[in-house]
Formats: structure tokens, C-alpha cells, sequence
């Protein structure tokens, strides 16, 4: 089999495979995954492991029958165990508050752990490609990402194997049309409905044709050398953590020394930072730079404060000493992914930190759910008293949902049309708000800047302009009750 040898020598580089390995291969039916059931059936001849497939059947395309059909009689003729699992991806992304595209990727993965328990398999391997890189990488770099997010999808990531990533799309197919091996094509792929989708059918090939031919895999190959250069610096933070960290910790807790944080190159604090909290919770995919340059700031400033970031984490300077600390234990469940906050009395200076993306339940009030959307020019902001678009890159600190503080301001436009900044106070003096509601009113905050208030008004400086890059929009599901505002109160401005 053409680049048999190629592939062989890319897995034994990254160590992908053991003997004994007991591996779930995802196979849609097209060209990619295709050649990875040809490639592991190779590769088992030099290599003692077994496999089983699975095929997500997504429900969105009328050709999705055949597909699974087809990989069903692709494996009965290799006597390969297969199983085909059912999913409503517009329903699911409906109920997650999600594109169809993370919508399928979720239920994807969710199978593929759920089989992979069931059934005592310890690898999942997956058909990822030179140009699937190529446009990850792009993809990532056009968002703003940092050098993690360059480094594209790993070759080995935890249990997940990636053999193909050193072949391109077009490699793939002459592989396969030599073989005479048929395959399933998707015509979703050459529609423009995704981003990434932008990416693979007009960028890298206008890249390839007019700027430099192998440009997709010059693209990968940065991506590997990123890798390496991201593998030395986790090396590089790995010693240097212990030195500014306090022995005494625990579970929920983390103790930096700031004198001995501040020594460090600013890119290693940077992923110390990172570091620490993910040894804590959960959340680190939702901790972004502006909140680790919040962290930074609260370390580089003289006196005490504190900063609450997402999942409940608090991170508060003491003296010389950064203390992280995370909740001990999740306060409820919810099914539909939203963070419940007890629903007990609410004391008058109660913070809740705002996920992004995610949501939160306020008590008495409702559910906020927040998501991003890539500005591309030409939308149409919504005219919903409780559905706010802002502008993402504006917000220059964690959001949170609290009441109003001494100091608060929220900037609204001026006799002359320019933004001013009032007082929270003054402007619920102005809009006769009775003074017995004004800390029962929950704002949506960043620091001492209120970006909404519910109800009433967002502020100027939040708005979606023409230059806006990422959209942050903000859904409130209100309580059902008869005083509510939509029931007729107040409408947002």
C-alpha cells in the first residue's frame, strides 16, 4: 500500500502503537477515514493490536443511510466489528445552545468514550490529515490564538492517535485510487456553511495555487515545530513552578510566592499561571488571556484584592502571596450544561462568575447563556429585550453577574452623540428606579464597567461596531412570573 511505509514510520516516531492495544477507529465512509481502515489493517501485520469501528449516524443528511451501510459492509467483508450510533445533531444542537458543527464533534467524542468503556478499548484513533492541521492552524491563528492553539491537533493527545497527520488530502486519495479502494464523499464539505469550511475550499487553495504549492503542508510542518518548541517550554515550567509554589497545598487550593513569580520570563508566568489551574479545576479551557493577564496585574499591583474567574475559582493576593482556591464541590447538576447556583437567600453582595461559553442560573431571575460568535461582516444584531450582542474584544476583565458596587459606571451617549461614563447611581436616580430595587437589580460586569443591565440598557462602549471581531452574546431565560419585565416591564434598550 502506497506511503504504508511513510505512515509506519510516523506512528513508531510518536509512539502510537503497543502490542496488545485494543483501539476504536472513527469511520464516516469518505476518503480519510477509508484510507485509516486500510492503514490499520496494514499496520496490524507488523504490530500485535485489534480494532472496532464506529460510525456516527448524525441524522442530518438524506445520504446518511448509505453511509453507514457502507461502512457496515466494509467491515463485514474484513471481518472488523462495527457498531452505527444514532444521533438528532440539529436537536442536540438546538438544546446545547451550539453550532451543528460542535454540536456533531460533541456527540462524536461522547461516542467514542461511551464504546470505549463498554467495550474495554484503551485508544481511539482518528483519520486527521496534513490539510485538517493546516486549517486548524489557520483557523486558530485568524481567532487570535497563543502558541498552544498553534501547535494544531497533536499527533498523540492522552488516548487519542492521529497516524494519518503526516499524509495531505491528496496523498490520501492517490492511495486509495491506486488501491482501487471506493469511498463515500460528503457534499456538505464543499458548502461554505462552517468557517473552517472557508478555510479548506478557498484559502489553501488559492494559497496553493497563488502564494507557494505545498502550502498546506509547509502549514503543518510549523505546527510540528511549534510542538516541539511548546513541548520545551512545559519542560522549562515544570521547574520552575516548584520554586514559586508553597508546599502546603491541598486538593482546592494554590500558593504562589509573588516575589519568586515575578523572577520568571513573563511567558513562563504566564503558563504557571495556567498551570496551577488546571491542577485545581476544571476550567482551564475557559481561562483566557484576559484573565490571566487579570491574575497579573493583581500580582504586579501593590496591596490585597481579589478576582473571580470562571467555575467558582477565586483567586485573591495576600501580601506576598497569590492564593487560588476552587470550589470543594459542585453545588448542583444541570443536565442542559448550565453551572446552577444554589437557589438559597440571596445575600446582597452575592458575585457569580459568568462562563464564556457556557451559562449560569441567577436566582430569581433566570438562566444567562453566554457564546462567541467570529464577527464576518453584515449581521444583524438582534432587537430582543433579553438577547445582547457586545463586543468581545472591548471587555477587558472577567464577567460577573452582581449587584451594583460603589463606583460602577456604565457609558451611555452624550447631548453630542459621543459615549460618556455616568454613575450606576445616577443613572438608576435617572430612570426612577425606587431606590428599595436598585441592589436587588443584577448587573452583568467587568471590573467597575457595567456592560448590560438587564432590563434596561447596555453600555456604549460594549457595543457591536463595524470593527467588532468576536461577538459575545448574551441570552437571559427569565423566570415565568407575572412581575416579570416580559411580562411588560421595562424593555432593554
Amino acid at each position: 500500500m502506497k506511503n504504508s511505509a511513510k505512515i509506519a514510520e510516523y506512528v513508531d516516531k510518536y509512539q502510537m502503537l503497543t502490542p496488545g492495544d485494543r483501539l476504536v477507529a472513527g469511520i464516516s465512509g469518505g476518503a480519510d477515514s477509508v484510507c485509516l481502515f486500510f492503514v490499520l489493517l496494514e499496520l496490524q501485520k507488523k504490530i500485535p493490536f485489534t480494532f472496532e469501528v464506529l460510525h456516527v449516524h448524525h441524522g442530518l443528511r438524506a445520504e446518511a443511510d448509505e453511509d453507514a451501510a457502507f461502512v457496515q459492509n466494509l467491515c463485514r467483508q474484513h471481518d472488523i466489528p462495527c457498531e452505527v450510533r444514532y444521533y438528532k445533531i440539529r436537536s442536540e444542537a438546538f438544546q446545547r445552545g451550539v453550532s451543528e458543527e460542535e454540536a456533531g464533534r460533541m456527540a462524536r467524542y461522547e461516542a467514542f468514550e461511551s464504546l470505549m468503556q463498554e467495550h474495554h478499548l484503551n485508544k481511539l484513533v482518528t483519520a486527521h490529515h496534513m490539510d485538517d492541521q493546516a486549517e486548524t492552524v489557520l483557523f486558530r491563528l485568524f481567532r487570535g490564538s497563543g502558541l498552544t492553539g498553534l501547535c494544531g491537533i497533536r499527533p498523540v493527545q492522552e488516548n487519542r492517535i492521529r497516524p494519518l497527520l503526516c499524509l495531505t488530502k491528496d496523498e490520501i486519495r492517490e492511495t486509495l485510487r491506486e488501491e482501487k479502494i471506493t469511498w463515500r464523499e460528503d457534499a456538505t464539505n464543499q458548502e461554505d456553511l462552517y468557517a473552517r469550511n472557508k478555510i479548506r475550499n478557498h484559502i489553501l487553495p488559492y494559497a496553493e495555487k497563488e502564494i507557494c504549492q505545498g502550502s498546506a503542508r509547509h502549514t503543518a510542518e510549523a505546527a510540528e515545530k511549534l510542538l516541539e518548541a511548546e513541548d520545551f517550554i512545559r519542560r522549562q515550567v515544570e521547574v520552575a513552578k516548584p520554586y514559586v509554589t508553597a508546599l502546603d497545598e491541598n486538593d482546592y487550593e494554590r500558593i504562589l510566592y509573588i516575589p519568586k513569580l515575578l523572577e520568571q520570563d513573563p511567558y513562563i508566568q504566564q503558563q504557571i499561571l495556567l498551570l496551577t489551574i488546571s491542577e485545581i479545576t476544571s476550567a482551564r479551557k475557559d481561562i483566557t488571556a484576559v484573565h490571566i493577564r487579570d491574575i497579573r496585574k493583581l500580582a504586579e499591583k501593590t496591596g490585597n484584592g481579589q478576582l473571580s474567574l470562571p467555575y467558582g475559582l477565586e483567586v485573591r493576593r495576600s501580601y506576598d502571596e497569590l492564593i487560588f482556591t476552587a470550589p470543594e464541590e459542585e453545588e448542583a447538576e444541570d443536565l442542559q450544561g448550565l453551572e446552577i447556583i444554589s437557589q438559597k437567600k440571596i445575600p446582597q453582595k452575592l458575585e457569580i462568575p459568568v462562563r464564556v461559553p457556557g451559562g449560569v442560573t441567577v436566582p430569581g431571575m433566570g438562566s444567562v447563556i453566554c457564546s462567541v460568535i467570529m464577527a464576518s461582516g453584515g449581521e444583524q444584531i438582534p432587537e430582543k429585550a433579553y438577547t445582547k450582542w457586545l463586543d468581545y474584544d472591548k471587555i477587558d476583565e472577567s464577567l460577573v453577574l452582581r449587584s451594583r458596587r460603589s463606583g460602577d459606571y456604565i457609558t451611555i451617549k452624550g447631548p453630542d452623540g459621543f459615549p460618556v461614563r455616568k454613575s450606576i447611581k445616577e443613572y438608576m436616580i435617572n430612570e426612577k428606579i425606587p431606590a428599595s430595587d436598585r441592589d436587588e437589580i443584577f448587573l452583568l460586569a467587568s471590573g467597575s464597567h457595567v456592560v448590560w443591565i438587564p432590563g434596561y440598557r447596555i453600555s456604549e462602549k460594549a457595543k457591536v461596531t463595524d470593527n467588532t471581531r468576536q461577538i459575545l452574546q448574551v441570552i437571559l431565560q427569565m423566570k415565568k412570573e407575572k412581575d416579570s419585565p416580559e411580562s411588560g416591564g421595562k424593555r432593554g434598550k
